[in-house]
């Protein structure tokens, strides 16, 4: 039986993101790792300095909901 390595993220909205190794070499790429660079809210940060958020998190949330999506429509 192979054991299964798990990452695990911190997102601002959904709390620990629990990624799979499967998962971590696409996290691991560095097309992927540009995504920290870029702002989701552009300059809203300047505004409200909570507000600062990246591309990255934003694709980890869009991970985590899509694993929901998929448990509650293909139940084991």
């Amino acid at each position: 039986m192979s054991r299964r390595t798990y990452k695990y993220f911190r997102g601002p909205m959904h709390g620990f993101i629990e990624v799979d190794e499967c998962f971590l070499k696409i996290i691991d790429s560095p097309f992927f790792q540009r995504l920290r660079r870029i702002k989701q809210l552009a300059f809203t940060d300047l505004v409200f300095h909570g507000a600062e958020h990246s591309r990255f998190e934003h694709s980890l949330g869009t991970y985590y909901l899509a694993g929901i999506i998929t448990e509650r429509a293909m139940p084991e």
